[in-house]
């Protein structure tokens, strides 16, 4: 029997399990819910304290000029660094809209 790693096992699971069963007619809607995946950090929003890079379970999470960057082709979408943020600076990307209206002054303009 062949052994899998554990991040391709977990990655393999999370991108194919939900669309396992879409039918031909909904092949539009996959690919729709594919453009959407993923995880985002908002850069000014991040400390670089590093919490959600100890949590990630496949290593997604890197350091970047001290802000995280998430590697959505590794990623599995578990949502423990979401949780695990102290300053709630990732989201999904899908979901990035209604955060802006419900938070708009951490989107204010630079000043000039």
């Amino acid at each position: 029997m062949r052994k899998i790693e554990r991040r391709t096992f977990l990655k393999t699971a999370a991108t194919i399990g939900p669309y396992m069963a879409v039918c031909s007619s909904g092949l539009l809607f996959a690919q729709k819910k594919q453009e959407e995946k993923g995880l985002m950090v908002l850069s000014s929003l991040c400390t670089g304290c590093e919490e959600c890079v100890k949590v990630c379970a496949v290593d997604a999470i890197t350091m970047k000029k001290s802000v995280a960057v998430i590697d959505n082709d590794e990623c599995i979408e578990c949502d423990a660094c979401i949780s695990e943020c102290p300053t709630e600076a990732i989201l999904y990307r899908k979901d990035l809209e209604a955060y802006k209206k419900a938070h708009p002054e951490r989107f204010k303009p630079a000043k000039k």
